[in-house]
């Protein structure tokens, strides 16, 4: 039985590595082309932003912002698929093998991007239309949003798989890759436009009418400012060497004890423990992170996020949320997506290869 075991594990890495074999990197042509699709895409994405922030009245789904969006959603979708067939028909097999390294996440962001916008006419049937900071934090406008980073980097992907040329680069051989970058990093501006410097000026009249909304968006800036800072100096030793149990624990349940101490906030210290107990059962087995990519992904992500669910279950029991459910539910998504994003900081993608 157990020689049996090993014959199938041989020939399952044989055909793993078979695939992996046929697939090859897309071609500057091809990069170009996916980059005439995030373009107009991101433009659809903007415009569709600028109505929201200059027609307060648009209610309705079917508008010209939405459909330079869309359009532009499935101009990526068939740039993808093109690519792919083209692929294929060159080299034969399946049409996942036929995928160019790089591009097989941009595939999964389509199908989260088509998930994000139908749970976004579920979420609207019972919850309703979301308004001003609330469009920005709606969990699955967030979905949208992990599903179209997914597939706009996906030639800042393919930079990190490929051998940098020698010599001095030509900045248009770049260009690909910069508008990867820069597209997500307008991504990123988008939805955190509440607290952006482009939002947030200290001239003009004083905002007395949007006091509420200047309320919740220092209120959202701060979480994400926390969850810097705890996984920031976490981190800093996680990487650093294998920690024993309980250091997670300690290391971000203590500060919170001081600060609740100091501020009369007691009743917050639990989500921190809980906080603090999840992130010591992915410490267990994390070190090196290099060899533990994924583990340390599910940590950046799932310790933020599991303390602001806690936080949020602990007020509602207590004194009650006044926030609607839009921004709280989003505040823990927005947690986690920054946690994560964090991780890719201290460990970035494996270069010159296939996986990470």
């Amino acid at each position: 039985m157990l020689t049996s075991l090993k014959l199938r594990s041989m020939q399952r890495s044989q055909k793993e590595g078979e695939s992996m074999v046929s697939r090859v990197l897309p071609t500057e042509f091809q990069q170009w082309l996916l980059s005439c699709a995030v373009l107009w895409f991101m433009t659809g994405f903007f415009l569709d932003g600028w109505a929201h922030n200059h027609i307060p009245a648009l209610e309705t789904f079917f508008t010209v912002w939405h459909a330079v969006f869309y359009s532009g959603y499935f101009f990526i979708v068939a740039s993808l698929v093109g690519i792919t067939l083209s692929q294929r028909g060159k080299q034969g097999g399946s049409f996942l093998a036929a995928i160019p390294f790089g591009y097989d996440t941009a595939m999964i962001g389509v199908v989260v991007f088509a998930v994000g916008g139908l749970g976004d006419l579920v979420w609207h049937e019972f919850f309703g239309v979301e308004k001003t900071i609330e469009a920005l934090l709606s969990p699955t406008h967030l979905i949208l949003a992990v599903g179209g980073c997914l597939m706009i980097t996906a030639n800042l992907r393919v930079w990190f798989l490929t051998l940098p040329p020698l010599g001095v680069p030509k900045f248009v051989d770049q260009v690909p890759m910069l508008f990867s970058l820069a597209s997500m990093l307008s991504t990123l501006a988008f939805f955190t436009q509440f607290s952006h410097v482009i939002t947030v000026r200290a001239g003009g009249e004083p905002p007395v009418l949007q006091m509420i909304e200047v309320s919740q968006s220092a209120a959202i800036t701060g979480y994400l400012f926390d969850t810097v800072l705890m996984l920031g100096c976490f981190l800093l030793i996680a990487r650093r060497a294998k920690l024993a149990i309980g250091a997670c624990t300690f290391v971000l349940t203590l500060p919170m004890l001081a600060m609740a101490l100091m501020r009369d906030g007691l009743l917050i210290v639990p989500s921190a423990f809980i906080m603090g107990l999840v992130g010591d059962a992915f410490t267990r087995n994390i070190f090196p992170f290099e060899l533990h990519a994924r583990r340390v992904r599910l940590l950046c992500c799932s310790v933020p996020s599991t303390f602001f669910l806690c936080y949020f279950v602990t007020i509602a029991c207590t004194s009650g949320i006044w926030w609607s459910v839009h921004l709280w539910t989003g505040s823990i998504v927005m947690s986690g997506l920054t946690g994560l994003l964090l991780s890719y900081l201290v460990l970035p993608p494996k270069e010159n290869s296939g996986a990470n």
